[in-house]
């Protein structure tokens, strides 16, 4: 409830409307500002701009997939009005935040691509080594670099539950091993493209319970341990998204193996959408 409360607070008081461009047309969209009363502060092509705002995202863990349709778009909307996808400061930052908030992932992968393939040598690029973190004698969280919003395209988690492929383009296919995600889970999966996943294997190091979406949509699905040994599962749906998800009870140092059943569709809690935050 308190999470609720600060967010609604923030999107009330600090969202801001301001005229853009799109195809020829004057558009109104609803962006974040830096406080209260201000948002132009590193308008877009001025050096700097390192979405400050945006860090209620990450590293604030506030907003994620399942917050507030709403403050999603409008974090997506900063993220296009600041435009700061190669600033050194920001690239620690706005690939994750676009990929948490539902930026749109063959856009998001292309910006990446282009990061990678990026020759300069100028002010913003020469205090990079590999990963993209910044070498210097300074700098915070800016020191993970591009790692963090790579690892958030194929597994993050939002108010405690976890999901696979959440920012990977349908059409692509893709494979990762021991993602750390919170509540001492390592996550792997691995997928065709066009597909859905065919396993999620976690390993549990503290023996928290998870909370996963469910890779198959509503399917049931099977998950055992290392042994084989079969684990008691329940379904519920997330807050505002409305996706399927699984729960189970794990244990510290157990590994489990998620498959979707062969047959059998799940039973789920009612979905209520909701717009006050998540």
């Amino acid at each position: 409830r308190v999470r609720r409360q600060r967010q609604m607070c923030i999107r009330d008081s600090n969202v801001f409307e301001i005229e853009t461009t799109e195809n020829g047309q004057t558009v109104k969209k609803k962006i974040l500002g830096y406080s209260e009363h201000d948002y132009s502060m590193h308008k877009p092509g001025a050096v700097g701009g390192a979405e400050v705002q945006l860090e209620l995202v990450q590293p604030g863990e506030l907003w994620g997939f399942d917050s507030d349709p709403e403050i999603l778009e409008v974090c997506r909307n900063t993220i296009e009005y600041h435009n700061t996808w190669t600033y050194a400061n920001s690239i620690p930052k706005v690939y994750a935040h676009a990929a948490r908030t539902g930026y749109d992932p063959e856009t998001l992968v292309r910006h990446i691509k282009a990061l990678a393939n990026d020759p300069s040598d100028n002010a913003q690029n020469n205090k990079m080594k590999k990963n993209y973190h910044i070498y210097d004698g300074q700098h915070g969280v800016e020191k993970v670099g591009l790692l963090e919003g790579m690892n958030n395209l194929m597994c993050q988690s939002d108010g405690g539950i976890v999901k696979v492929f959440p920012a990977w383009p349908a059409a692509r296919g893709g494979k990762f091993s021991n993602i750390r995600e919170k509540g001492a889970f390592l996550l792997s999966s691995e997928r065709a493209a066009g597909e859905l996943p065919a396993y999620v294997d976690v390993a549990s190091e503290k023996g928290q319970p998870l909370e996963l979406v469910n890779p198959w949509n509503g399917a049931a699905v099977n998950v055992t341990t290392r042994s084989g040994a079969a684990v008691e599962v329940s379904y519920g749906r997330t807050r505002n998204s409305g996706e399927y998800t699984i729960r189970f009870d794990t244990v510290p140092g157990e590994t489990y193996h998620i498959v979707r059943a062969e047959t059998e569709t799940a039973a789920a809690g009612p979905f209520a959408l909701t717009l006050d935050g998540g």
